[in-house]
């Protein structure tokens, strides 16, 4: 009856597992929690990449850079949960001026703010080494 006791409370317990880190990533595996249900605190949002070939996905997450406009004037959008203002936009929490080209938090692509607020991107394939900021193994 003990042991019963004791197996029932360990199946009731969820024990944590830590995430691991590969360079500006969070590595989750698959008993971690699911990244994409998953929030973590102190970030606003993220972009995950999973490698099929380990079975895990590299996470980079962001907190959101502080609009410059009154908060009533600050838009949204529902690929971003990042505020932004009129005649700019954000990507990777950082806001962008409309017109301007720059590297996207993927770490690989070109994006580029549109009149909108919307950022179109080359979508190119990343990698865990550009995502993440490792270096380039040669």
């Amino acid at each position: 009856m003990k042991h019963l006791c004791i197996l029932l409370l360990l199946s009731m317990c969820h024990l944590s597992v830590a995430i691991t880190r590969f360079y500006d990533c969070d590595v989750y595996g698959p008993s971690d929690p699911n990244p994409y249900l998953s929030p973590k605190a102190g970030y606003d949002d993220k972009i995950c990449i999973q490698d099929f070939t380990e079975g895990v996905f590299y996470c980079k997450w962001w907190t959101c850079q502080t609009p410059p406009c009154p908060r009533d004037q600050e838009l949204s959008s529902a690929y971003n949960k990042c505020p932004y203002c009129e005649g700019t936009c954000s990507n990777g929490g950082v806001i962008h001026d409309v017109g301007t080209s720059f590297l996207c938090a993927d770490g690989y692509n070109i994006c580029r703010c549109g009149k909108t607020g919307v950022v179109s991107t080359s979508y190119a394939m990343t990698n865990k080494f550009s995502l993440c900021g490792a270096p380039i193994e040669a």
